[in-house]
């Protein structure tokens, strides 16, 4: 999620990293001149970052910032760490070189009880290192999906949290707790395992279609096996009535991964489909969206209806 660190800590020999900061949380709305006008006030910032999302523009959560002194950058984390942005509270520290030992140290937990907090999480994981982030995915009515993510300053760190934590049966939980390391969309792909899970699931489908996969569950699996997704539909995957979203004037190279990332801040994605053109495999400049509830897809069609986004106003509305 976070990448290589790389291009905003390189610098000239002798110079000080320890005056970039890497801000987590920020609001999707926030823009830079925000930050600018937030961070001026502990020192001279040279650069802001909002790390956005390639195609969509859309925030993917976190910015860096650049101080001229170390000292006001110390100063800007002991005074907006924690500071209340919008809805948000951010994250305010030292932004780290990329290094091996940094690497891989994001975990996937499953199993979370639905009624634990942010905090309570952390505060489960914190014993067995510095965290650096720590979410729980929300449906759009802030409901916890039972899952999250929980990133350690370093690997070895992350290993033994999976050590000590994974199948771990919490107070009044129903299921044990699962812990594991966040595999990258690379690995997913080429994993032998993963193929076998998603047949495992195939299989529950067609032996009873009602059988419910998680939609967070079944939305990655779409993303990585698009092959595979009309054995899913064939298998009884039906969105429930009113939740289906119509998108028009998306551009050539939509795909789901796109998709995905402008729509699922909404609610559970069942299913999204870009409508291609055979001959060149590109998007005809509209999609479909299955959402799980029909208040996601009215977050939804309120939201983006209208947005201009690659210089024209997406139009976003229930399939008729």
């Amino acid at each position: 999620m976070y990448g290589s660190y790389e291009s905003l800590n390189s610098s000239p020999a002798g110079r000080s990293n320890n005056s970039n900061l890497i801000v987590n949380y920020i609001p999707p709305m926030v823009t830079e001149q925000e930050l600018i006008n937030l961070f001026s006030l502990e020192g001279n910032v040279e650069n802001v970052k909002i790390v956005r999302d390639k195609y969509s523009g859309q925030c993917l959560g976190y910015a860096f910032i650049k101080y001229s002194l170390d000292s006001d950058a110390y100063r800007a984390i002991c005074r907006l760490n924690g500071y209340r942005l919008h809805n948000k509270c951010i994250k305010v520290s030292l932004a780290r070189p990329s290094t091996p030992a940094i690497k891989d140290a994001n975990l996937y937990v499953s199993g979370i009880p639905k009624h634990m907090t942010q905090a309570h999480l952390e505060g489960i994981f914190s014993p067995f290192g510095d965290i650096i982030t720590c979410k729980i995915l929300t449906d759009s009515d802030g409901h916890s999906r039972g899952v999250g993510f929980v990133r350690y300053n370093l690997k070895t760190e992350a290993d033994l949290a999976v050590r000590n934590l994974n199948k771990t049966q919490l107070p009044g939980a129903g299921q044990p707790l699962q812990v594991k390391f966040a595999e990258k969309p690379s690995h997913r792909t080429s994993s032998c395992s993963m193929y076998d899970e998603m047949n495992k699931l195939l299989s529950m489908y067609k032996l009873d279609p009602r059988y419910k996969m998680d939609p967070v569950i079944l939305a990655i699996l779409r993303q990585y096996f698009p092959s595979l997704d009309d054995q899913v539909e064939q298998a009884g995957d039906v969105a429930p009535e009113g939740s289906c979203v119509y998108i028009y004037n998306l551009p050539p190279h939509t795909d789901k991964t796109l998709l995905l990332q402008l729509f699922g801040s909404y609610g559970d994605i069942v299913s999204v489909r870009p409508i291609l053109n055979y001959a060149t495999q590109e998007c005809k400049g509209y999609a479909f969206v299955n959402y799980a509830t029909s208040n996601a897809a009215r977050a939804a069609i309120a939201d983006l209806h209208g947005k201009i986004m690659w210089g024209k106003p997406l139009q976003v509305s229930f399939k008729k």
